[in-house]
């Protein structure tokens, strides 16, 4: 029996327009990011390299607070989604940078690194929120659930 080889990438996604505030979560259908990766890997890559990602290419997780964004594609066809990241600029009609941080062999590595990325982006900006904020932010950012994720997949 062979087992089935994935790649994750971390991304982070930016907006390109300013938001109300920093606590206010910026929803996106998971779908939605898929479909423009693909939309921009068909210009890159053309059919073949939307064939290849076809069968592996799925959002695994996306935090409306941080923005992170975690992709799971087929080893070997991973290479046409990590070189068609950088140009994805419109999702459902709002203007984004998307930014690889990671490129992980599985789930649990992407949120290790995802867990210390976050703590290290905390502690920046720790010193400047109150009390309430930090709780806010504390469960926004460090929210990551990787026994619901996994259940998912079953």
């Amino acid at each position: 029996m062979v087992r089935f080889k994935y790649r994750y990438f971390t991304v982070q996604m930016s907006l390109q327009v300013k938001k109300l505030s920093l606590f206010e979560p910026f929803y996106i259908k998971q779908e939605s990011i898929t479909t423009a990766l693909r939309n921009k890997i068909k210009e890159l890559h053309g059919d073949y390299g939307v064939a290849a990602v076809e069968f592996g290419l799925q959002v695994k997780y996306c935090n409306p607070h941080t923005q992170i964004i975690l992709v799971r594609a087929q080893h070997g066809a991973h290479r046409y989604v990590a070189s068609a990241l950088p140009f994805v600029k419109l999702i459902e009609d709002h203007p984004v940078t998307l930014k690889t941080l990671y490129t992980g062999t599985s789930l649990r590595h992407c949120f290790l690194f995802l867990m210390r990325y976050q703590k290290f982006h905390l502690k920046k900006i720790w010193h400047l929120l109150q009390e309430e904020q930090k709780k806010l932010m504390e469960s926004a950012f460090l929210n990551v659930k990787l026994d619901k994720l996994t259940e998912k997949m079953k």
